[in-house]
This record gives C-alpha cells, structure tokens and sequence, in this order.
C-alpha cells in the first residue's frame, strides 16, 4: 500500500503543485496566472524551453518578463524531470503516450550506441547530452539515459534538472538581448513574430541537419 501511495504522489504531485501554483497566483493576478498557463501549454505541445523568448517577442502585450518566465521554466523543467526519472516505467505502459516513450528510448538507445562517452561520463555525460542536439536528447532522454546505465533516480532528476538550470538561464540571457534590439529599434510586435518563426524554423532545419550528420552510415555489404 505505501508503494502504491508514493507511486501516486510521484506520478501526480507535479501536475497538482503546479495547478495549485498557477490557482495561488491567479488570486492574486488573473493574467500573470492565465499567461502562465498559456506558457505551459506551449512549452509542453513543442515550443520548449523556447517560450522565454516570448517576452522579448511580444514586449508589452505581455505581463512576464524575460527572466519571470525563465524561472517559471526552470519549475516546469524540474517537474517533467521528476515525473520522468521516477515514472518511466509505469509511463510506457499508457495507450497514446507508450508508443512514443518507446521510439524515444529506442532514439537513445541507438545514441548511446555511437556515442560511448555519455555512459563513460555517466552525470556529466547526461548534462551534455541534455545540452546537445542528438538524436532524443532533452529531458526526457536525459532520464532514459540515466535509467539505461543504471543511475539512481534521484541522481537522474538532479542532473537533468542541472541542465534545464543551464538551458533556461542561457536562453534567458539572449532573450534579454534580443528584447532590448527590438525595443531600440522600435519594431512592431507582428515584425517581432516573424522573426520568431523564422528562426524557430531555421533552428529546426539545423537541428535535423545535425542529427542527420549523426546518424551512423549504413554498411556495404561488398558483391560476391
């Protein structure tokens, strides 16, 4: 019965925490909460750590600042990877999430493969692989890395979470640059979006491009 209990605390707390923040803060002020809500629903759906730079985009259409949403994602980079170094497990098994678990696992699986220093490295090696843009990287495969070589979980939580620290404060810093050129030169806010875009998708087509450099070559098998 206990371990059903922590199961369940593991597996939910960080979806009721973070829903009795957000409630907390809407007492306080509706559209700081409700931007905060909007913020988590984007970054889960896709968009990332990259939402900080939602401040510098929208300037004065938005209440949070640069640094504001940086630290509300250091919070939400810190959940997911507490939901993920302690319920992976019971995460597969799910009907729509599993099968994509399993396609991720198997992605870190075949970059463990052709990259042997992340095991060698083992928590620094999480933390670069966290930082880097191989094939399933992120948090969550920051947390199956840690659960292929073995680590404890607590250990798998505090390293990932180290290296979401590391990419919200480094994307914050070039947000806060990005605001005050936009504001210098006075542009307007669908100008800002554009740009937005734009980059997201330049940084996509790199980010495929470097995964396909990483892929490992298939062999030849040489004619009889």
């Amino acid at each position: 019965m206990r371990t059903i209990w922590r199961r369940l605390l593991t597996l939910l707390g960080p979806f009721v925490l973070t829903g009795l923040v957000i409630a907390g803060i809407a007492l306080w002020q509706q559209g700081v909460a409700y931007e905060l809500g909007v913020i988590s629903v984007a970054s889960f759906f896709g968009f990332g750590t990259t939402v900080i730079f939602s401040s510098a985009v929208l300037g004065e259409n938005i209440h949070l600042r640069t640094w504001e949403i940086a630290l509300w994602m250091i919070y939400l980079n810190a959940a997911a990877a507490f939901l993920y170094a302690y319920n992976l497990d019971l995460l597969e098994r799910v009907p729509w999430i599993g099968p994509y678990l399993k396609r991720a696992r198997h992605n870190v699986g075949e970059t463990l493969k052709r990259n042997p220093w992340i095991r060698r490295m083992a928590e620094a090696g999480i933390v670069l692989f966290v930082l880097s843009p191989l094939p399933g990287s992120g948090q969550l495969g920051g947390c199956f890395i840690g659960r292929v070589i073995g680590l404890p979980r607590r250990t798998v939580f505090f390293v990932v979470t180290l290296a979401g620290v590391a990419v919200a404060t480094f994307y914050a810093m070039f947000a806060g640059y990005l605001a005050k050129v936009f504001d210098r030169m006075e542009m307007e806010t669908w100008m800002r979006v554009l740009l937005f875009v734009l980059a997201l998708v330049l940084a996509w087509l790199i980010f495929k491009f470097l995964r396909y450099l990483g892929r490992e070559e298939p062999a030849v098998n040489p004619e009889n």
